[in-house]
């Protein structure tokens, strides 16, 4: 649907801009406007065509999806990071749909992403964190009863606090529109980033969990 509106706005864009028979900011304007929404069509077209026909099968030891005529497999120990991302998609200042991203990355290199293309990814995405939280979180815990680090690219959490930040210094986590915040004892933002940048993000928030009050958008 969005990539169909893409292209009906270049339709439009390119009317206008040969509509300016002189050489102005206007036809400028358009042309890049035209230029902007005829790429972002062939991104959904190239989104649609990767994934269509998607579907996913879970069994005891993991996940095998099938999505754009390739097939991948997953144990659940094979999964070293979980991306999710959610983005709420609006029109014309109307809520649609949320848009659903999980990219899931192997031990060994090999990543692949599940999105809206496949039915009921909602669930899914439920499954794949719950999942992938039986073996992350006791391997979590283990590294930091060991007076290790949990790195989630550049936030840590270790058993004194996070990043740094001792727990007796914090309050309460925030996710809210992809936002996550943590706040001190003061109400002040110390901690803040994108929640569907950051891996395994489902884990960082059990763990916060455990010492914080954890508020989650409705």
């Amino acid at each position: 649907m969005i990539g169909f509106v893409c292209f009906g706005l270049t339709v439009g864009m390119v009317a206008l801009f040969f509509g300016e028979k002189e050489i102005s900011f206007n036809k400028f304007l358009f042309g890049a406007c035209g230029i902007f929404a005829l790429i972002g069509g062939i991104g959904c077209v190239q989104s649609f065509l990767r994934n269509q026909g998607g579907n996913v099968a879970f069994y005891e030891n993991g996940i095998v999806a099938e999505k754009g005529g390739k097939r991948h497999t997953a144990r659940w120990n094979e999964i070293a990071v979980l991306y999710e991302s959610v983005e709420k998609i609006y029109m014309k200042g109307v809520y649609v749909y949320d848009r659903y991203l999980y990219t899931i990355k192997k031990q060994d290199g090999e990543e692949f992403v599940l999105s809206n293309m496949i039915a009921d990814i909602n669930e899914i995405g439920r499954v794949l964190k719950r999942k992938t939280l039986e073996n992350l979180y006791p391997q979590a815990k283990e590294k930091i009863a060991n007076g290790e680090k949990v790195m989630f690219d550049s936030l840590f959490v270790d058993k004194n606090g996070l990043s740094g930040i001792e727990w007796a210094q914090l309050s309460k986590v925030k996710v809210k529109d992809d936002l996550l915040e943590v706040k001190n004892k003061a109400g002040k933002t110390v901690v803040h980033g994108s929640y569907g940048a950051t891996p395994n993000a489902h884990l960082l928030l059990k763990l916060l969990e455990e010492h914080l009050f954890v508020e989650r958008d409705s």
